[in-house]
Order: C-alpha cells, then structure tokens, then sequence
C-alpha cells in the first residue's frame, strides 16, 4: 500500500500553478498549514489552513516534496483564490497556489476558464472536510505520531483479546530482505518506505511507512469451531492460494478481506472486519 496520495486529473494539475523555489535560506516565517495529502508522482501538496479549515493545493520542487510527509507544518498565507506558500519543510519558498477545482473538494470556490486565464469564482463560505478514501479499502492508514522525533516511521500489527499467538514477518517489498518478524502483538520502528507484511501467511504489499508516523495494520479475528481431529485451511477467496491451516477449535488473526475456509468436506466464504471475530 502507498501512503494517502490521490493522483489528480489532468484538468486538476493544469490548473495549479507553480512559481519556483526560492533559494534555501533558514526560514523565519510561521507555519500554519499541516500536510494532508502528498500526490508525489506530480510534486503536489495538499494542506488544511487551521484557522478556517479550507485547504489548498501547492507544486512544488521534487526536492521539496521528497522532504515533506503527511502531517508536516507548512507555512501559508491565504489570499483570494489560493494561497502563498512561504515554507516547505523548513526552508522559504515563494510557491502560488490555488484551491482545487471540483465542488467535492471545495463548495467554497470553484474555477472557470477565461481569456485572462483561470479566474477565481467565489462561493458560499463555510467549511469541508476533504474526501478520505473509503477505510474498508485501505489495510494500513497511516497517521501522524508527534511522540516519534527520529528519522523512522511505526508498523504496528495488534489483533483483539482472545486471539492465539500469530506470525508477523515484515521484508523490503518486493524483496526476501527481512526488515522485521514476531509473533503476537508488537510495533516496530522502521526506515520510510515501503514493505510487504505478511500476517498468519497472509501478504500485504508494499505497505507504507512515513517518517513520525504510525502505520496500523487492520486486523480481525476468524474463531473456528470444530473437533480436534479435523482439519481446516484459510485460503484466498479464489481458494487458490493458503494461508494457513490447522485442526480443531482455534481464534486466528487475519487481515480485514475476504476468505474462503476448506474444512469438514466443503468450502465457506468468510469477511474479516476490523477488531470483530467471525464465527464458523
């Protein structure tokens, strides 16, 4: 999984507009804007200015950006259409910008093409939240941690109460270089980047770690019911590729998703929701 990032449109990305960086200097000005979304394959930043809760959107450097992570202060001065960014990642800068174009990102502005190029129209006032992408299709949100000061990020893998002792193996992703592994609960500080972590046999892809922040993999328990001479197996909902097996009554941990379970001479379809037990 990627850190929160949403790859805007083209419409969107041409109607950012982007003055250059001013030379490195130690930056004096007051920061006023957290991070809230980093698009990093087009260098974009999206803020929230505390005091209104409006949020702008800002190009900057591939320099500046490989800096900044989600929760990171910026300083901002807002003016009509946008805002004038004036530090990224502790150093001036001199970047306009504007606010985003669709109404699900802002009922407050929207932009319309001119002769003079793009005008501002102004809205009603008021505030908005922006859009998170739905959380039962995200494994691993990533929030900001103000206890982390270093330069690693946290993975933490807890299941719930009840749950039997299960593997955590953590590796670069895409690689067999082993970053981590344990079993039962338990966090780990790790390098930013990107990891596949394998929970009870079960492979998350490059899931993302950001530095000062806490990567939380959603679990749920599945609690099997059965005599203790038969045999049951955990496979994808494909039922082609296991995960796990066992005999008898057992609670394991899985990742929130779908599985198929092969056990007293059938197959069931299961859902693993977050922090709820499944009962077969």
């Amino acid at each position: 999984m990627r850190r929160l990032a949403f790859c805007l449109s083209a419409v969107t990305v041409a109607a950012v507009f982007l003055a250059g960086p001013a030379p490195a200097q130690e930056a004096d000005q007051d920061v006023c804007c957290p991070v809230i979304i980093i698009d990093g394959e087009s260098n974009i930043l999206y803020a929230r200015y505390e005091d209104s809760g409006r949020v702008f959107q800002v190009r900057v450097s591939a320099e500046d950006i490989a800096q900044v992570r989600i929760g990171d202060m910026i300083g901002a001065e807002l003016v009509e259409g946008g805002a004038v960014v004036t530090q990224v990642a502790g150093a001036s800068r001199d970047y306009t910008s504007v606010v985003p174009l669709s109404d699900d990102w802002n009922p407050n502005h929207t932009f319309d093409p001119s002769p003079n190029g793009w005008e501002p129209i102004q809205r009603a006032s008021g505030e908005f939240d922006v859009p998170q992408p739905d959380i039962d299709a995200v494994c691993c949100p990533i929030a900001p941690n103000t206890e982390l000061q270093g330069a690693t990020g946290r993975l933490l893998v807890h299941a719930m109460e009840g749950v039997e002792n299960f593997r955590v193996d953590v590796f670069k992703a895409g690689t067999t270089d082993r970053a981590a592994d344990w079993y039962g609960n338990n966090t780990s500080d790790l390098i930013p980047g990107g990891y596949d972590v394998v929970v009870n046999g079960v492979k998350l892809e490059n899931v993302a770690i950001d530095r000062r922040s806490d990567t939380n993999v959603r679990l749920g328990a599945l609690a099997i019911n059965l005599s203790g001479n038969t045999r049951w197996e955990v496979y994808d909902v494909s039922s082609e590729n296991r995960y796990t097996d066992g005999y008898g009554s057992k609670t394991i941990a899985l990742p929130v998703g779908e599985y198929a379970v092969k056990m007293a001479g059938g197959v069931l379809e299961v859902e693993i929701k977050e922090s709820q037990v499944t009962s077969i």
